[in-house]
């Protein structure tokens, strides 16, 4: 197994690598970017993870959202970016 480059990841979007919706920046060095989305679910508490927001440090006007995964607990974060690999890699 190797890790692909960003070329090789730019060469390969639309055949061995679908990554919808593109956005710009998603693509860094040999990372794709997901962003998480306000979903997520503790399987250990067998629950939604509730949103918490706080007003950003450099900007007070603008929230922040997050959520505090349970200690021990797996837990499973939807994205807002749908990704797909072939078989070949």
């Amino acid at each position: 197994m190797s890790v692909l480059s960003e070329r090789d990841i730019i060469r390969e979007l639309g055949k061995g690598i679908v990554f919808h919706p593109l956005k710009p920046g998603s693509i860094k060095a040999s990372d794709l970017c997901l962003t998480a989305s306000e979903y997520a679910y503790a399987i250990g508490l067998k629950k939604c993870l509730p949103i918490d927001k706080e007003a950003k440090q450099d900007n007070p006007n603008e929230e922040q959202k997050f959520f505090y995964i349970p200690p021990k607990d797996t837990t499973l974060v939807w994205t807002d970016e749908s990704l797909w690999l072939s078989n070949l890699f």
